[in-house]
């Protein structure tokens, strides 16, 4: 199945097919991809989107989550629950961090809602370490309560 599987940054002409759209925004969204504020990388498998991870290099609503030219943030997350387990959530993940080390973000931050102990295995994993506890943030109307971790360049191989 890897084989089959591309991972690359999202084309403009493919906004409205990404899988973690549900919770977002998409005219802003769109707005931040134009305008190089975030970058959308996605898993192509045989020309459908089975997951995406997005990178932000500004934000206001989790200051400590981004340092203008030092730490981006990770969001939405999400691979297709029908192909976890195969790799593709790795992939993403080492491609959005690749993407960070090349434009010079030393460090990386990444939420894991709490109660997700999977995900959390996999950001440990890639080198990421708990960094802020007990975060909560409004989206649509639900509070959601998560945790924060970090990466510095230091931790973790990019080609583990």
């Amino acid at each position: 199945m890897k084989d089959n599987i591309t991972i690359l940054q999202l084309p403009e002409n493919r906004f409205n097919e990404i899988c973690g759209m549900e919770t977002v925004n998409s005219s802003i969204r769109r707005k931040n991809l134009a305008d190089g504020c975030e970058i959308c990388v996605i898993a192509d498998f045989d020309g459908i989107i089975i997951g995406e991870i997005n990178i932000m290099f500004m934000n206001d609503v989790i200051p400590a989550a981004v340092i203008p030219n030092k730490r981006a943030y990770l969001y939405g997350y999400h691979v297709k629950e029908e192909l976890r387990g195969f790799g593709v959530g790795r992939l993403l993940l080492w491609e959005a961090i690749r993407i960070c080390v090349m434009r010079g973000y030393s460090e990386q931050t990444i939420a894991a809602e709490k109660g997700n102990d999977g995900i959390k295995l996999l950001y440990e994993k890639a080198g990421f370490m708990p960094f802020l506890e007990n975060c909560t943030e409004n989206i649509d109307g639900r509070e959601i309560a998560f945790d924060l971790y970090i990466r510095t360049s230091i931790r973790g191989k990019i080609n583990e």
